[in-house]
């Protein structure tokens, strides 16, 4: 029997569509053709060399320059309709009209990230909440989009409020960020 391996590093990935546009997406497959891109999906395959396959490539958090862990199994919950949650390091509870939250350490040889998506305001806004725990190394929130970016003026400051805006032809996305620590 024959089969492809066609598997990325992406716990945490996500797509984004809002108002008849893709805010946010993903670039799918990599050549076929390319040198050990179906080499296996094992820890050290050469098919993690290619962008998008390997972390960097996608919707999700580079963790000290590293990819995810191949084989890393990550716990998903979900829920709906009025439910509350809010992980357990956060002070706040805010109603969700449906929301996931990934446990991503495995992916992240045991540093503790996760990953909450939750749609709010009758799913007409969503937040996307990421909580890295004792984290030792420097982290990257990636996202892959074909809008135009801008960046508010105190932008580049770490640990302040920063604001992003995207822009596609008819519509404008705010995308806030907020860091404590």
């Amino acid at each position: 029997m024959f089969f492809l391996i066609d598997g990325n590093l992406d716990a945490g990935d996500f797509v984004l569509d809002a108002m008849g546009e893709r805010w946010v997406g993903e670039l799918c497959q990599e050549n076929y053709n390319a040198p050990g891109y179906f080499s296996g999906e094992n820890q050290d395959s050469l098919r993690w060399s290619y962008y998008r396959c390997r972390t960097e490539g996608q919707n999700t958090i580079v963790y000290d320059g590293q990819n995810q862990v191949a084989d890393a199994i990550s716990h998903t919950r979900f829920g709906k309709n009025g439910s509350n949650s809010s992980s357990s390091s956060s002070s706040s509870i805010i109603a969700m009209d449906a929301f996931w939250i990934a446990n991503l350490t495995n992916a992240y040889n045991g540093t503790r990230i996760s990953r909450g998506l939750g749609m709010i305001q009758g799913r007409r806004s969503v937040i996307i909440q990421d909580e890295i725990r004792s984290a030792k190394r420097p982290s990257q929130w990636r996202v892959h989009t074909n809008a135009t970016i801008t960046f508010s003026e105190n932008g580049k400051r770490a640990r302040e409020y920063t604001c992003l805006t995207y822009f596609l032809p008819r519509y404008n996305l705010w995308l806030g960020n907020v860091s404590f620590g």
